[in-house]
C-alpha cells in the first residue's frame, strides 16, 4: 500500500517532518492560515499550501495518485470557518492544482503558479 503524501517526508525551507507537520504547524495557524495571490485576475493558493500543492503535482507526475487531492481535503477541512468562504479557498486549489500539473506537462517548472511567503505582493484572504 502507498503511502499518504501527507505523511511522507518534507524538508522545504529548512523544515524537516512529514508534509502534514509542514502544513499544521503553529505558525501557519495549525493550518487554518490561507494565502491566496491574484495572477491574471485568476485566484491561486500561495505559501505554505501552494508549496505542498506544487510538491503533490510533482508526487503524482511520480505516480503517487491523489497527492494533491490529500491537501486540498485537509486544506477544507482546516479553513471550514475561513472569511473568504471555504468554496473560494477550494476553487483557488483546485486552480492551483490544474495550472501547475499543465505548467509541469509543458516542461515549465518556471512558470508554476506558486509564490514564496516572503513575496512582497502578498495578502492573505
Amino acid at each position: 500500500m502507498q503511502q499518504s503524501f501527507l505523511q511522507s517526508r518534507c524538508d522545504e525551507a529548512g523544515f524537516f517532518g512529514t508534509w502534514h507537520d509542514f502544513l499544521t504547524v503553529p505558525e501557519n495557524e495549525h493550518g487554518a492560515f490561507v494565502e491566496v495571490k491574484d495572477k491574471k485576475k485568476k485566484k491561486y493558493l500561495a505559501g505554505r499550501y501552494g508549496v505542498a500543492i506544487e510538491e503533490a503535482c510533482k508526487a503524482e507526475r511520480r505516480g503517487q495518485q491523489g497527492a494533491a487531492g490529500e491537501i486540498i481535503d485537509l486544506l477544507a477541512d482546516k479553513c471550514k470557518a475561513h472569511p473568504t468562504g471555504l468554496e473560494h479557498i477550494v476553487k483557488a486549489a483546485e486552480k492551483t492544482e490544474k495550472k501547475t500539473h499543465k505548467a509541469l506537462d509543458k516542461g515549465k517548472e518556471h512558470k508554476l503558479p506558486v509564490w514564496e511567503e516572503s513575496d512582497s505582493s502578498s495578502s492573505s484572504d
